[in-house]
This record gives C-alpha cells, structure tokens and sequence, in this order.
C-alpha cells in the first residue's frame, strides 16, 4: 500500500524489504539510522544493506547533541520505533528528508507537529514537519497493539471532555498558558472531527487501526491535547506504569468519574477549599509549580449550575456508553491513576475536573 497522510507517504512494507523502500525513495541517500534498542535487533542487520549509513541506539532522554557532530554529508534521517523523535528532531534542525519506520501499532512519534527532547542537557519542544516517508511494517505478533487501543481509548474520553466542555461553557485552558487548545485556535476546533473519528477506530486493526494513530498523534500536536492527556503524563511520572497501563487506567478514571459527575453530581456551594487543595497539590506534587486558583464568582457558579442541569442527561447517557467499550483494567491502576486525578484541576487548571472542583465535589 502507499497512500497520503497530509502530503506525505505512507508505506506498508515488509521489514526484510525496507531497506530497497528506503534506496528507491532516498536514491542519493546517506542515511543517519537511529533506532531504539528493541528494534535494533531487528532492523540493524537488514538496514546493513544501506550503502552508505551511520547506525546509533537512541533512548529516550539521551542528549542529542552529539549527533551533530556527525559528519554533513549525510542526506536522510531514518527512525526506527523509539528512535524517530530523534531522528526527526535532527532532520528538522539540518533541514533534511526524514522516514519513519513503524515497527509496532505503539504510538511512536511518527505523526506529532512537535518533538520534546533533550539538547544539551536542556528539555526543549521543538516544531517539526511530518516524515516524508511513513514505513509501517506490521508485526505478524501484533506487537503494541494493546498500547495503541489503550491510547486511543485514552483519546476516546478526551473527545469526551472536549464535547461537555463546549456545551457546558467551561474552558479547557492549561494552567500558566493558553494550554493545549488556547495554542491552536481555529485549527484544533478544524481538527475535532477528524480526532474523534480517529479515537473511534480504537476497535479496530491493520493498516485502518495505524492510520486512526497517526491521525490522532496528529490532532494532539495540533491542540486537541487537554486534561486526559495533561493526567496521563502526570501518571507516568509519578505512578511509574508502564504506557499502556498509563493510557488504559487514566481513560478508565477519568471516564469513571465524569459518569459518577454526571449521573449524580451537582453544585455545594461553599465546599471547595481552594487554599488547601493548592497546598495539598505542592506538597504531593513539588516538581509542578501550582499558581494560585482561580475562584469563580457566585454568579458564574449559577450559571456553570444551569447549564450543568441543561446538558447532564445527555453527557450522562454518552459517557455510560463509552465507559461499556474502554477495555478492562487492573482497579490498583485505575486507583493510581484516580489519586492524581483528584488534582488535576490544580495541576492542568482548566476542564471538566476543574468543574468538578469548583462544585465542591473533587
């Protein structure tokens, strides 16, 4: 198959054939080939047959700084599985023709605007363009399948969220910042659609279920992020699950508790400690930097209230259907997950939680 992703390529190939693919696409190529370690042991010794290559493991977190001490004639980047945040970062920064190598359905960075990594010893977000070449060479094990439904389902409740906020009049903006959708404006709200048709294809696999990644990978660069992915990172740094485990307990938490919200919820005045939960969240989460809360007014409350009463039977009825198709998990996880949730309106400061919060109920 070949087919356009945006105005890029994307190829399905066998793994044994994807050093011809390279060759026919990049035929002048000098090739920079950075891999993780786990693909290494595959992919290594079939991309050997490139002419002219430079062949590194990268991990996540090492600098990548030394790799422009390479020499400048290489041509093309080339990354393999853990190994194309890296790969596209130094493409990006030479102005060179990059290709993705996806050897998993794993999310891996193939279809994000924006690479997070470390120059330097500094952490830095750096904008890149899509690869020129996206290669999937689908594991006949169905490696990373799990992983890839598990973030889709995770994107399933953020469509969620994104629909009850807009309805409910509530503002879904990060907390220092405009946040995720602040960034993109027009375009994320352009970009809903496509999302959430992504996130339904959660169920499904092959080539159909890759596309539905790159295309959500995609959309959340682009701004579609917002709370269930500002609690997903918050989970993997502090929980220590593994991405999977990250993504499936954090869709099941945040799920759980908006149907609980919207089933039963309603407004306390008075109820929400605003000073403590701040002092709670700087003292669990140091690393963080909390601003001061934002307090809304008692008008603004009534009218949050009545809008909340408007919409809760149907935001109810739809998020008890997603909830029946999320995949099960461990309740240890989902427990893990759901003791950070309960400051994510402090942590991310925008939201359905922070709804949840302001009516004394989180």
């Amino acid at each position: 198959m070949a087919k356009n992703f945006f105005g890029h390529e994307i190829a399905r190939t066998d793994a044994k054939a994807l050093p011809d693919l390279l060759k026919a696409r990049f035929p002048m190529g000098n090739f920079l080939v950075l891999t993780d370690e786990e693909s290494a042991a595959v992919f290594a010794p079939l991309l050997k047959r490139l002419p002219k290559k430079l062949f590194a493991v990268w991990r996540e977190g090492d600098d990548l700084l030394p790799l422009f001490s390479e020499p400048d004639k290489i041509t093309c980047a080339v990354g393999v599985g853990g190994g194309i945040p890296a790969a596209r970062y130094f493409a990006a920064v030479r102005s060179l023709p990059c290709a993705a190598v996806c050897p998993s359905f794993a999310p891996c960075g193939a279809g994000g605007g924006e690479i997070c990594a470390t120059v330097a010893g500094e952490k830095t977000r750096f904008p890149v363009s899509l690869p020129n070449l996206i290669a999937f060479c689908e594991p006949a094990d169905g490696r990373g399948l799990e992983e890839g439904r598990a973030f889709l389902s995770l994107c399933a409740v953020q469509t969620f969220a994104f629909s009850a906020c807009r309805r409910l009049g509530v503002g879904e903006e990060e907390k220092g910042g405009e946040g995720e959708k602040g960034k993109s404006g027009e375009k994320g709200e352009e970009l809903f659609p496509l999302f959430r048709a992504a996130a339904d294809c959660r169920g499904t696999e092959g080539e159909t279920l890759f596309s539905a990644l790159l295309t959500a990978e995609y959309c959340l660069s682009r701004g579609s992020g917002g709370e269930a992915f500002a609690l997903a990172r918050l989970v993997k740094k502090y929980a220590r699950l593994s991405r999977a485990d990250t993504f499936l307990s954090c869709a099941r938490a945040f799920a759980g508790l908006c149907a609980l919200f919207f089933g039963s919820g309603f407004l306390r005045f008075g109820k929400a400690d605003y000073n403590a939960r701040r002092k709670e969240a700087e003292r669990l989460f140091p690393e963080e930097g909390i601003p001061a809360p934002e307090v809304p007014t008692q008008v603004r409350l009534l009218s949050l209230a009545a809008a909340f009463e408007e919409n809760r039977a149907a935001l109810f009825a739809e998020i008890s259907a997603l909830v029946k198709t999320l995949p099960p998990c461990p309740e240890e996880k989902i427990r893990k997950a759901g003791g950070i949730l309960r400051f994510l309106p402090e942590l991310y400061g925008g939201g359905i939680s922070a709804l949840m919060r302001d009516f004394g109920l989180l």
